[in-house]
C-alpha cells in the first residue's frame, strides 16, 4: 500500500550518504586538532566540548537523512544534512589545519553552518514556501558562503599575514589585507541582517501554521531559527572586537549553537518515534477488528488533527464515491489529496486541508498502517455503489414497462374501441331509416360489431392491470 508522493528522489538519499562520509573523513583529524590546540579551536578542546560538537555534526546528518526520505521535508532535510560537515569545518582550528585543502576549506566554509541551519528552518514545510522565504534563505547562504567565506579567502596570504605555520591557501588570488578586512567587516554586518531575518521569518511561518504542523516541525523550525539568531549575535560580538579572536563569549555562542543542533536531532528522532507509535496503534486497530468507514476516517483525521478529512474512492468509470456509495463532490482549492495505491490501481483518496501538508509524514504512516482496512472500506463503498446502480436500473425498467402498458391501453381505448362504437351507432341509425328486410340485416351487423367489442374491452382491461414485476419478486 503506497501513498503517492511519499518517496523522495534518489538524490535525497545520496546526499546524506555523502555527507556522512564527509563528517567521518573530516571528523577524526579535526577532533585530534581540537584536542591538541584547544585555545585556537572555536569550540574548545575539552572532552565535553568535543563531544557536543561531534554530536551536533552526527546528529545533523542523521536527522537530515530522516527528513530527506520524505518528499515534503526533502529540501530542509538536505540542508540539515549539509550542515553536518559544515559544523566539522567550523570547529576546526584554522591555523593548524593540514593539509592545504583542509586549510582552504576552513577559510572558505567556516561561516556556512549557521546559515545552512537557518535555511533549514525557513524551508521547513510548515507553510508553502513564498518568494520572500526563498530570497531570505538564499541571501543568508550567499552572505555566509561568498561574502564571509570565499571572497576573503581569495584575498588572504597566510605568510604575508604573519601565519608562518599555516598551510598554503589554495583559493588565494591576490593578497589584499585591507580589502580583506573590509570584506570581512561587511560580511559580519550582513550576517547580522540575514541571521535576524531568517530567525524572525522562520518563527513567523511556524507560529502561523496549524497546531499539528507546529508540533511535528517544532524541532527543526525553532532550532534553526535559534541558531540563525545566535549567528547574528556572534557577528555583532565580532564587530565589537578591535581584532577578531576566539574568546569566551564567542566560544559559548558556538557551543550553544551546537547544543541546539543536538536538540534538533533529538526532536526529529522523537517525531519519528511518535510516528511509529501512531503506526502501531493504527495497525492494532486494524488487527483487532476491521473498522467501519467512519471509524477509519476518524482515526486518519486524528493523525493530522483535521476533523474535515474525507475518504473518497475512485471507480473504474471515472466517478468518485464516498463510503456510502454516493457520488462525492470535487475537491476544493484549499484541499490536498493523498492518493492510496495498490500496485497500479487507485484504492482511495484522502482529502485534507492543504495547510496541513507539513504533517504529511504522519498521514502517510497512518495510511500505510491502515492499508487492509482501507481496501476493505473501498470494496464496501464500491459494492454499495454497484447495488445502487442496479436498483436504479430496475426502476428504469419498471418505469419503461409502465409507460409501454399505458401507451397500449391508450391505443386500444382511443383506436379500435372508438371505431367499433362509431360503426355500431352508424348501423343503428341506418336500421331506423331502412325497410324491414334491410333493418333486419343492419341489426344482425350491429350484433356482430357488439360481439367484436367484447374481446377489445377485455384486452384493454388486461393492459391496464399491472402484473407483478419479476424484477421485484426477490
Amino acid at each position: 500500500m503506497k501513498a503517492r508522493g511519499r518517496a523522495a528522489p534518489l538524490a535525497s538519499g545520496a546526499v546524506p550518504a555523502l555527507m556522512a562520509a564527509a563528517v567521518l573523513a573530516l571528523g577524526v583529524p579535526v577532533v585530534r586538532l581540537a584536542a591538541s590546540y584547544p585555545d585556537t579551536a572555536p569550540g574548545g578542546g575539552a572532552p565535553w566540548q568535543i563531544a557536543v560538537q561531534a554530536s551536533a555534526a552526527a546528529g545533523a546528518v542523521a536527522a537530515g537523512a530522516a527528513l530527506a526520505a520524505h518528499r515534503a521535508t526533502a529540501l530542509c532535510g538536505i540542508l540539515l544534512t549539509l550542515a553536518g560537515p559544515a559544523i566539522v569545518v567550523a570547529a576546526t582550528p584554522a591555523a593548524q589545519a593540514r593539509p592545504a585543502l583542509l586549510f582552504t576549506i576552513v577559510l572558505a566554509g567556516a561561516a556556512l553552518a549557521p546559515a545552512l541551519l537557518g535555511a533549514t528552518a525557513l524551508t521547513c514545510p510548515v507553510r508553502p514556501l513564498s518568494r520572500w522565504d526563498r530570497l531570505v534563505a538564499a541571501a543568508g547562504l550567499i552572505v555566509a558562503g561568498l561574502i564571509s567565506g570565499l571572497l576573503p579567502a581569495t584575498l588572504f596570504d597566510p605568510q604575508a599575514s604573519g601565519c608562518f605555520t599555516c598551510a598554503a591557501n589554495l583559493a588565494e588570488v591576490h593578497a589584499a589585507p585591507d580589502l580583506r578586512a573590509s570584506v570581512i567587516r561587511w560580511g559580519l554586518v550582513l550576517t547580522i541582517g540575514t541571521g535576524t531575518g531568517m530567525a524572525v521569518l522562520a518563527a513567523w511561518r511556524w507560529l502561523r501554521a496549524p497546531r499539528i504542523v507546529r508540533l511535528v516541525n517544532a524541532p527543526v523550525a525553532t532550532g534553526g531559527a535559534a541558531v540563525a539568531l545566535l549567528s547574528a549575535a556572534a557577528a555583532g560580538h565580532a564587530l565589537a572586537q578591535p581584532v577578531r579572536v576566539i574568546d569566551a563569549p564567542s566560544r559559548a555562542i558556538w557551543l550553544a549553537q551546537c547544543a541546539i543542533v543536538v536538540l534538533m536531532a533529538g526532536g526529529v528522532a522523537a517525531t519519528a518515534l511518535r510516528t511509529r507509535r501512531l503506526a502501531s496503534r493504527m495497525a492494532a486497530q486494524v488487527l483487532a477488528a476491521t473498522p467501519d468507514a467512519a471509524a477509519l476516517q476518524h482515526s486518519l483525521a486524528e493523525s493530522i488533527d483535521d476533523p474535515a478529512l474525507a475518504l473518497v474512492f475512485p471507480r473504474n468509470d471515472g466517478t468518485v464515491i464516498d463510503a456510502a456509495g454516493q457520488p462525492a463532490g470535487e475537491g476544493g482549492a484549499g484541499l490536498a489529496v493523498a492518493t492510496v495505491r495498490r500496485a497500479s490501481r487507485t484504492v482511495a483518496e484522502v482529502r485534507y486541508r492543504a495547510e496541513l501538508a507539513g504533517a504529511e509524514q504522519l498521514l502517510g504512516t497512518a495510511v500505510r498502517s491502515a492499508g487492509l482496512a482501507l481496501e476493505h472500506v473501498a470494496a464496501q463503498a464500491r459494492l454499495r455503489a454497484e447495488l445502487a446502480d442496479l436498483a436504479a436500473s430496475r426502476r428504469r425498467i419498471i418505469e419503461d414497462g409502465d409507460a409501454e402498458r399505458r401507451r397500449l391501453e391508450r391505443d386500444l381505448h382511443d383506436g379500435a374501441q372508438q371505431r367499433l362504437i362509431g360503426l355500431q351507432l352508424f348501423m343503428q341509425l341506418a336500421a331506423d331509416d331502412a325497410s324491414d328486410a334491410q333493418a333486419e340485416a343492419y341489426h344482425a351487423a350491429r350484433r356482430i360489431v357488439s360481439t367484436a367489442r367484447s374481446p377489445t374491452c377485455a384486452t384493454s382491461r388486461t393492459a391496464s392491470t399491472r402484473p407483478p414485476s419479476p424484477m421485484t419478486d426477490s
